[in-house]
């Protein structure tokens, strides 16, 4: 991965978790330093 790392400028350890990724409701928290991952199993049906 790391021509695709060194191409984004930013560390990309794998491509398996992008997948799981894509289907969640990522919601950041910057306040309290939080992050929420939603998953809705109707979203993509």
């Amino acid at each position: 991965m790391t021509p695709l790392s060194n191409l984004e400028r930013t560390e990309i350890s794998g491509s398996s978790g992008f997948g799981m990724l894509w289907i969640l409701d990522i919601t950041i928290n910057y306040r309290d330093s939080l992050v929420d991952f939603n998953y809705d199993a109707n979203r993509f049906h």
